[in-house]
């Protein structure tokens, strides 16, 4: 068995199937045939291009040949091959830890995976990082190289190739090993099963090596981000590398100046290497395009600035996307009397303008505002915002969180100008506040809702339409007035 060359046979097999299935009016019954037919061949092991442990000896003469495989040392590591699988051993094992597999939807539930960034990758494998300094060993080629195995499972400790489980994937990996051996202007290779064994051999060596090399967790850090291809990749490894910097890891962690148009992630490590003195204006020009993955890195970096220079930069990026969610978290962080009074005016003003951009901005403003905790200025802003239809229930909910006794008299005239559903959520809204503030007595019936003593002790709510008229809470949670 070990001299036969099964390819001809299964493409003959798959052929034969494929033309019955397409001449075949019973489609279901065959589909099920076809799948109990891959897996008694997966079983037998006819999809593992490691069957022949002969051949595997021709070929790889160095091994030693036991009753578990071939076992011996390959370009520097150890090697094992048996029926079912190649794998090679690290010695020693990588310092990070990290755990990868091919990806599953099922086990994807219970699998705390980390996202690279790279769609394929991801789509591919699902990653487990022990440490998140193990992000740095899956650079571009790394991850190409994994992609392109793809039956595959690796940890700190080794990597393992797994054989081919159906037609399909055994298809796959014999077009991709000569597409490789073609590559690589390499002499028609006899067996199949021998092109595919050593284009596997050779990407998991390659994998291993470049593993194994160590320039140093700066220089390795370097070299992924500069060859990185996807961006979201290129700003998680450079969050990586703010964050290690920052915490005292030895290494060099200047960056160079890159060119006018070169990504963000290049410009802010650049950035984080200049004088103190000149790194304001930088940061301030550079604000507008902050991504989401180094939004921690740069609002450290701000931190160290004083209050006022703080507020200047993160002004700056307001209103530009994706600078805002980097400016209001940085704001709402700092949170003193300065910040609420740039927020208030600011917002004030955006809502006043129009369009669905605008509307955003104004919400984002909002959101803020409502995070920086209970104020006059603020309660007024939302009680101007309340009467814009697409931000009622919005700012109804925030004065239910943030609103002071004196709010309820703003809100109970509303009542005239909402609809059915909005003066239901209105009069939930006052009565909660009412609740939340002690302003009824024996859970409802008979309750006052007071104004707050610095506008007049004593005054009662009152309607601005209809003087002298008190509101009164009903136990069903209806407003009345009488």
């Amino acid at each position: 068995m070990g001299g036969i060359d099964f390819e001809p046979i299964f493409i003959a097999v798959f052929v034969l199937v494929i033309l019955a299935a397409v001449y075949s009016p019973l489609w279901l019954p065959f589909v099920f045939l076809f799948q109990a037919f891959e897996r008694l061949l997966a079983k037998w092991g006819l999809f593992s291009p490691f069957r022949s442990i002969l051949k595997l000896a021709r070929v790889f003469p160095g091994l030693t040949h036991t009753e578990d495989g071939l076992v011996g040392p390959f370009r520097g590591h150890q090697l094992h091959m048996d029926s079912r699988s190649l794998e090679v051993i690290f010695n020693p094992p990588l310092p990070y830890g990290f755990e990868l597999k091919p990806f599953d939807k099922h086990e994807q539930r219970y699998f705390e995976c980390a996202k690279t960034g790279d769609r394929a990758f991801d789509a591919t494998f699902l990653l487990r990082l022990g440490d998140p300094n193990a992000l740095a060993w899956f650079d571009a080629d790394t991850r190409r190289r994994l992609v392109s195995l793809r039956h595959l499972s690796a940890t700190e400790g080794r990597l393992c190739y797994l054989t081919p489980h159906n037609f399909w994937t055994w298809g796959r990996a014999r077009l991709r090993a000569r597409g490789w051996a073609w590559r690589q202007a390499q002499l028609p290779i006899q067996a199949s099963c021998s092109s595919v064994i050593q284009w596997v051999v050779a990407l998991l060596s390659e994998t291993a090596v470049g593993w194994q090399d160590d320039p140093g967790m700066d220089g390795r850090l370097r070299a992924a981000i500069i060859g990185e291809h996807v961006s979201l990749v290129q700003e998680r490894l450079a969050a990586l590398w703010c964050d290690l910097a920052d915490a005292g890891t030895p290494g060099d962690w200047s960056w160079p100046e890159p060119a006018d148009s070169a990504p963000f992630a290049l410009r802010f490590l650049h950035i984080r290497g200049l004088a103190d003195a000149d790194r304001p204006a930088h940061y301030r020009a550079v604000i507008g395009a902050c991504p989401a993955s180094l939004r921690t890195a740069f609002l450290r970096d701000v931190a160290r600035f004083e209050a006022a220079t703080q507020i200047e930069i993160l002004h700056e990026g307001l209103g530009l996307r994706p600078g805002t969610e980097t400016a209001l978290a940085g704001l709402t962080a700092l949170g003193n009397d300065a910040v609420r009074a740039l927020l208030v005016e600011l917002a004030d003003e955006v809502l006043s303008e129009k369009g669905a951009a605008m509307r955003d901005f104004a919400f984002d403003l909002l959101v803020a505002l409502r995070d920086l905790g209970p104020h006059p200025d603020t309660e007024a802003l939302f009680l101007k915002a309340v009467r814009r239809y697409k931000m009622m229930d919005f700012c109804l909910d925030s004065l239910d969180m943030i609103g002071s006794p004196a709010v309820i008299a703003e809100l109970v005239p509303l009542r005239s100008v909402f609809n059915l559903d909005a003066q239901e959520k209105l009069d939930r809204v006052i009565l909660s506040l009412q609740l939340r503030h002690g302003l009824l007595v024996g859970g409802g019936g008979g309750g006052l809702s007071l104004v707050v003593p610095e506008q007049g002790v004593g005054d009662l709510t009152l309607s601005e339409d209809q003087q002298g008229a008190l509101t009164r809470i009903h136990r069903d949670r209806k407003v009345d007035e009488s």
